[in-house]
């Protein structure tokens, strides 16, 4: 599988919006994620919940992980940014992902805020589905320029 060839430092995440707890564990098994990316507040060592921000940071009711995202009528890849001030000072960024819209013009502004690490995905492709590599090369060198 795509996972067993990966290098033993890269870490994967399943991203789920609907399905069961039982289900999700039972897909991680199958395909050997790490992390479960999920949009319902759980805790746990293999668990990230997903909190998806419009005006304000909805309140964080997990222990581990969290991942703070753009609200959009979809879930993930809208490309959309949210105002990233509603983040400082927040308890739970030395545990969080920044994600949503996270691009060359606004990632300083977010390792600014020493979160524990950001999420990119539409941003660095030429296409939906498709990763530009200069784009993420890029990008991924600025970010790993900041001491977390």
């Amino acid at each position: 599988t795509i996972v067993e060839g990966l290098d033993g430092n890269i870490k994967t995440v399943g991203v789920f919006v609907k399905e069961t707890e039982e289900e999700i564990k039972e897909l991680m098994k199958f395909c050997k994620l790490d992390f479960a990316q999920v949009y319902t507040a759980r805790s746990g060592p293999d668990w990230i919940s997903a909190y998806r921000v419009n005006d304000c940071i909805p309140d964080v009711t997990s222990d581990g992980l969290v991942l703070f995202d753009s609200y959009s009528s979809g879930f993930g890849g809208s490309g959309i940014s949210f105002d990233i001030n509603l983040l400082k000072n927040h308890a739970a960024l030395g545990r969080a992902f920044v994600a949503g819209g996270v691009n060359v013009e606004n990632v300083d502004s977010i390792m600014m805020l020493k979160p524990f690490g950001v999420d990119c995905v539409s941003s660095v492709e030429k296409y939906k589905g498709k990763k530009d590599l200069t784009k993420m090369s890029y990008l991924v060198n600025k970010i790993r320029s900041y001491e977390i």
